[in-house]
């Protein structure tokens, strides 16, 4: 096969241009909970959400953050012969906590010389004025992206699943923060409960028409101990096939924005948490069904894609 990465505009190849050599994402844990799912103020979470299969390596000892650090280098030396990081903290909800305190926190995560970037994963419905400021003051400091999940962009699939925000909110939110010029990339999931085929692949024009820098695009995993796990077990949902998966990927990135940064391809639950589909567990069996389907095509990134006139 030929080299499929070149046929999108993949995160470790822009990582590589920019920074000279291959860069590994270093994930780190503040330990913080979802607004959505506190058990006073939330309302549950979404249906598909089990916390526990985004936990890094060094979460299992309950480190402090500078010694997730030691950890995490350590590890993703032996493992991916790297020596440079990006921190990332990317389970939970990252602005879920008062600014003042989550500040130094980020601010310490980048003061190690290999740390020569910041990821900061959370909900458009968690960033106030201050944070927005905080983000900004980061962004002058090192190379910072902020994700964001989105899942959908039907209001009525984000009710089915509970998200708990709008499609409008997420709008907003990136609105913000490219007014502080702070990159964002967008989280979609395709096989949601009530998504149509056509409606998963025309939510790419809505993406397309806002000022994101970057997207992951996800399979919908079902795991232990949520709502979408009763669902399956009673008939009432079905995840999406390989196949189906691969070909819905291909299709979106060649109707996506060509400059648009491709942060994933796919998404995995360990298997002692995952019910199905079972070709989730393995993230490269995924990858190489969607490169496939990109090779078999002869296509590429925004093959498909129309800027506005």
């Amino acid at each position: 096969m030929k080299n499929p990465h070149l046929r999108y505009n993949g995160f470790n190849e822009v990582l590589r241009k920019k920074f000279g050599q291959k860069i590994s994402r270093l994930t780190l844990n503040l330990n913080l909970t979802c607004p959505h799912v506190d058990p006073i103020t939330g309302n549950g979470g979404c249906h598909y959400c089990n916390d526990d299969h985004l936990l890094g390596k060094s979460w299992h000892k309950q480190l402090s953050l500078n010694k997730q650090i030691d950890y995490g280098k350590n590890y993703l030396k032996g493992r991916h012969n790297t020596d440079k990081y990006l921190a990332y903290f990317q389970n939970g909800t990252n602005t879920n906590a008062p600014t003042d305190k989550l500040l130094p926190l980020f601010k310490e995560s980048i003061s190690d010389p290999a740390m020569v970037g910041l990821i900061i994963s959370t909900r458009p419905d968690c960033l106030p004025d201050d944070m927005i400021d905080a983000l900004c003051a980061l962004n002058s400091q090192t190379w910072l992206w902020v994700e964001l999940g989105l899942q959908s962009t039907q209001d009525h699939v984000l009710d089915k699943i509970n998200r708990g925000h709008s499609v409008a909110a997420f709008v907003s939110a990136v609105e913000r923060l490219a007014a502080k010029n702070i990159r964002t990339c967008a989280h979609i999931i395709f096989g949601l409960p009530d998504e149509s085929r056509e409606e998963m692949i025309g939510g790419v024009h809505l993406v397309n028409s806002l000022p994101v820098n970057g997207i992951k695009l996800h399979n919908l995993f079902i795991v232990e101990n949520t709502v979408l796990a009763q669902w399956f077990k009673q008939g009432d949902y079905t995840p999406l096939t390989l196949c189906e998966y691969a070909t819905l990927c291909v299709d979106y990135l060649e109707r996506l924005r060509p400059d648009i940064t491709i942060h994933r391809l796919n998404a995995h639950a360990p298997d002692r948490l995952t019910i199905a589909p079972k070709w989730s567990v393995n993230k490269w069996d995924t990858l190489n069904a969607v490169h496939e389907e990109i090779e078999k095509r002869g296509t590429q990134q925004g093959r498909l894609y129309q800027a506005p006139s």
